[in-house]
């Protein structure tokens, strides 16, 4: 276990292309904000096909009351990292804010974690894979699990929140609609979502997975895996994605299908097609099948900003909000003014952290 203290300023990257930019803090004039970064087990990623390891970072931060009063449990807010962005840099983030704002009086005390959701090729999506590993249940048994042994949490769902940005944002979604009895509130930031018609619209490359097959399918694992070792945004986009949602389980490169081509060498919607449609898409059928789940949560927010340079996504959630209510399904939509990156610190701040301090229960 290994302590660290935010000073003076942090990078936290943000943004579904992992593009780092700078949000400074203003600890410079506040007290020094404690956090733990550790290393936990990560079970639920053995036997994955692209090496990840089984353990994985996340960032801890306990509220100034934790250490005074030693009987005392509290809920916890968990948070998912958008594609490419650092866990360490958003576990700051949530410490600082939470300082901030017990220091004006408007949260309660709340456990944050940060946790990982990125590796060495791209984002996981929070999704279960054999290719990428069971990320979904990391975050739901391994971290929740590893974090209830470890501190003094409430744990129970009425008293654990999940949020995330842009990838994360997804997760946030997938991880509420799939699981019963973990999480009580659930607030998706600018959420990679699309309505149905737009996966040509998210980065997503039929190209890039089909040069993929066509010249690395014939490699070793480890070669190919060197290959692709390298590729940065946006390729690597269609690659992680392919392992999470249309990965294919014979163990051969590049360990994904897709969909095939017609005589004019326009893609078909084949089942492969369908299954890459189904992955931040294909919400009516994961409504109809899994809503139940969401309309058990004590409270549900999904944002975007107006500006945001991934139009999808503003077209998504506007989409995803209407079938929601459709089916009964209680939640908040909130526009604001920006971009995909530009105010998610801010707003940890002033939205996120005050809706969980006013959703879960106190001990």
């Amino acid at each position: 276990m290994k302590t660290s203290k935010l000073v003076l300023a942090f990078m936290l990257s943000l943004g579904l292309h992992g593009t780092a930019q700078a949000a400074e803090s203003k600890a410079a004039s506040k007290p020094r904000v404690a956090y733990t970064e550790l290393k936990v087990p990560a079970p639920s990623l053995r036997g994955n096909l692209l090496g990840i390891a089984d353990q994985q970072g996340i960032t801890v931060y306990l509220p100034p009351g934790y250490a005074k009063d030693t009987a005392k449990r509290y809920p916890v807010v968990y948070f998912l990292p958008g594609y490419g962005d650092s866990q360490l840099g958003y576990g700051m983030a949530l410490a600082d804010a939470m300082e901030a704002l017990l220091a004006e009086g408007k949260t309660q005390e709340m456990i944050a974690v940060s946790l990982e959701g990125n590796y060495r090729y791209g984002g996981s999506f929070y999704v279960n894979s054999p290719v990428s590993g069971n990320w979904q249940d990391f975050v739901t048994k391994d971290v929740v699990g590893y974090v209830d042994k470890h501190y003094r949490t409430i744990p129970r769902a009425y008293a654990r929140g999940l949020g995330g940005h842009s990838m994360g944002g997804f997760g946030v979604l997938h991880l509420g609609l799939n699981t019963s009895g973990v999480f009580g509130a659930l607030y998706s930031m600018s959420p990679g979502v699309y309505k149905p018609g737009d996966l040509d619209r998210t980065p997503l490359s039929f190209s890039t997975t089909r040069y993929a097959e066509d010249f690395y399918g014939k490699l070793k694992p480890a070669d190919y895996l060197e290959r692709i070792s390298g590729i940065s945004w946006p390729g690597n986009f269609s690659y992680v994605y392919a392992f999470a949602f249309a990965y294919r389980n014979d163990g051969k490169p590049p360990f994904f299908h897709t969909p095939a081509e017609n005589k004019d060498g326009e893609v078909r919607r084949d089942a492969i097609w369908q299954r890459y449609d189904a992955g931040y898409g294909g919400w009516e059928a994961k409504l109809d099948q899994h809503g139940a789940n969401l309309k058990a949560l004590k409270g549900f927010v999904i944002d975007y900003g107006n500006h945001d340079e991934f139009a999808w996504i503003v077209d998504g959630s506007k989409y995803l909000s209407a079938e929601l209510k459709q089916r009964g399904i209680r939640h908040q939509l909130v526009e604001y003014d920006g971009d995909h990156q530009s105010k998610v610190y801010g707003r940890l701040k002033s939205d996120v952290l005050p809706f969980f301090s006013r959703t879960l229960a106190a001990e």
